[in-house]
């Protein structure tokens, strides 16, 4: 029987539709044709295919096989995609050859080993070229961390419920990451830790990695961030 987690990703478009405003952010901030891009947690690809079809290439990868799988279906000329942890992906680029390494849809906290946030900030400085930029979206977590937990809004698919919460663990220092996906009687679970990044503790780790911070956003809109924020867009230079 096909696990509902994979029916999930068959449906991801739907219950995350793809944003317009993000790849003209993305576009913009290139300021040149034909870019090569590095995307790690591309989930089933949407803003990569949508970039690729811009004329960039897309180099695009997640751990997560169905979603893989997904991508592949819809993708075109210009974009190639891998099942690959974000470490690994990155540095398999040559080095100064990118001019763009995207983390988005709060992908960087799934790295919760010690030392893993650093691997990645030069992995990524290694492979961009002088000039280029690594953008991260992620949750703003110090306002969860206060909060305790956060219940996101359910999400319905085609005959799928996806439930989703959030849950700080003060012992471990870790979120937890419940997700639960509901098609009529059946229902399958899963947890994940994350670690709940502070924007501000990137920028030392960055700047050892050759990324000076260069912008703190709450949205792809470029509205300035704040602390009251659900989410924040930060970008880094590569020097």
């Amino acid at each position: 029987m096909t696990s509902l987690y994979s029916r999930l990703a068959g449906q991801w478009d739907i219950l995350f539709p793809p944003d317009s405003q993000r790849v003209l952010f993305l576009d913009e901030l290139l300021l040149t044709s034909g870019a090569r891009i590095i995307e790690v947690g591309c989930g089933t690809g949407a803003t990569a295919i949508s970039l690729a079809s811009l004329g960039h290439s897309v180099a695009a990868s997640d751990l997560d096989e169905d979603m893989i799988l997904t991508a592949r279906k819809s993708a075109g000329e210009g974009v190639e995609f891998s099942v690959d942890d974000m470490i690994s992906a990155i540095r398999k680029v040559p080095s100064q050859t990118a001019h763009a390494v995207l983390c988005m849809g709060n992908t960087l906290p799934h790295l919760t080993a010690e030392g893993e946030l650093e691997q990645f900030l030069q992995a990524a400085g290694d492979a961009l070229l002088p000039g280029g930029s690594l953008v991260i979206q992620m949750l703003n977590y110090p306002r969860i961390t206060a909060l305790g937990s956060l219940q996101l809004p359910d999400l319905q698919g085609d005959g799928l419920t996806f439930h989703r919460k959030q849950t700080f663990d003060e012992t471990s220092g870790l979120i937890y990451f419940d997700t639960q996906v509901i098609a009529g009687n059946q229902k399958e679970q899963r947890r994940h830790s994350l670690r709940p990044f502070d924007v501000r503790e990137l920028a030392v780790p960055a700047e050892a990695a050759g990324l000076k911070p260069s912008g703190v956003f709450c949205d792809w809109k470029r509205n300035p961030f704040r602390e009251d924020n659900s989410w924040l867009v930060s970008i880094y230079e590569a020097l």
